[in-house]
């Protein structure tokens, strides 16, 4: 299936999503999809195929694209019209995204490493684009997959040049446009909107989105790691993130596939305990108290096995909150003892 047909929202909304140049760009599957009028603009038929190719449903199809498009880029200096110019960066910026849902490790790699050839090529030339670019290639970096992960992190090496402190001021630099992707990924995207539900099951989509979830709860934790201050500069938007009931989705044990998301959110809640947020924003901490106890209910004989590496981070995270006005996190939950008492009882079996 081709994405390549008008999309008659897109044309007439002013909504750019995580874009910052005009057009429509989004993790969602059914939006921010290039115009034909745009990819037929190209600068040449083997960029207009590849991107056609891009667009297709077909993971090995999109592998081989990918591929054609990277050895484009090696042909630089050569090959720079075909890149150096706003059709592309706009046609890159819409489709990158959507490559990142990719179940396929080699897509989501490709995928970075096409950024950060473009990024280190055009250098000041693809500055504008930058804002659009940027969160997504540090998003790599913290991929639920390590290998995938490592390979964003090369990347962006190679984009400049291992110069640390350049990598280090991306997340002071790029604060605000990180911050509004992970706005974007808990507050509007979900599982039924990132894939498309004629070819993916609803586990699998679910999978889909959890991956993308907890890459960006990390991204978060990195975030606010980078520069604790700024989450006052940004009080407004890390208020409605960490608000975000879907932000904390992952805080189940329910679905014992989901456990990096649980572990992320552990440190997420520490970090906020001891850089003083809680303190401000008590329904931040309920909504993150009351999904954590009920979790702990979540965790029985049959799932302790899988779960035991968590138990000490649990225990960690609620002695610490337990500090808080004096244990006042029991009274957010009026089976809160009656959970723990349980949890501890399996723990102990």
């Amino acid at each position: 299936m081709s994405f390549g047909g008008v999309n008659t929202f897109q044309q007439y909304s002013t909504d750019y999503g995580i874009g910052h140049n005009g057009v429509k760009v989004s993790f969602n599957f059914f939006d921010g999809i290039p115009e034909p009028s745009l990819l037929n603009s190209l600068a040449s038929n083997d960029l207009k195929l590849i991107f056609k190719l891009l667009l297709k449903r077909d993971e090995t199809t999109k592998e081989k694209a990918l591929s054609d498009l990277l050895k484009l880029l090696e042909d630089l200096p050569d090959k720079e019209y075909l890149f150096d110019n706003d059709i592309f960066s706009l046609c890159w910026s819409q489709v990158y995204p959507k490559l990142l849902l990719s179940d396929s490790k080699n897509i989501r790699i490709q995928s970075h490493q096409v950024t950060s050839k473009l990024i280190k090529t055009l250098n000041k030339r693809i500055s504008k684009f930058l804002k659009d670019l940027i969160p997504l290639l540090l998003l790599g970096t913290c991929d639920t997959d390590a290998f995938v992960s490592r390979s964003s992190l090369n990347s962006i090496n190679e984009a400049f040049n291992k110069d640390s402190k350049k990598i280090n001021a991306l997340w002071i630099l790029f604060h605000e446009d990180i911050l509004n992707v992970i706005k974007e990924v808990v507050s509007i995207e979900n599982d039924g909107v990132l894939s498309d539900e004629r070819y993916v099951g609803k586990d699998d989509a679910q999978l889909r989105y959890n991956r993308l979830l907890t890459a960006v709860l990390t991204l978060l934790v990195t975030l606010l790691k980078s520069d604790e201050k700024k989450i006052n500069e940004h009080k407004r938007t890390y208020t409605q993130i960490l608000s975000c009931e879907s932000l904390w989705g992952p805080l189940s044990l329910k679905n014992t596939l989901f456990l990096k998301g649980y572990e992320i959110s552990l440190q997420l809640i520490q970090l906020l305990y001891h850089i003083g947020f809680f303190k401000l924003h008590k329904d931040v901490l309920k909504v993150s108290v009351r999904k954590l106890f009920k979790s702990l209910s979540q965790v029985n004989s049959k799932n302790i096995l899988k779960v035991a590496s968590l138990m000490v981070k649990i225990t960690e995270t609620l002695t610490l909150l337990d500090t808080y006005k004096d244990g006042r996190i029991w009274s957010y939950d009026k089976h809160s003892k009656e959970r723990l008492k349980a949890f501890l009882s399996v723990c102990c079996t």
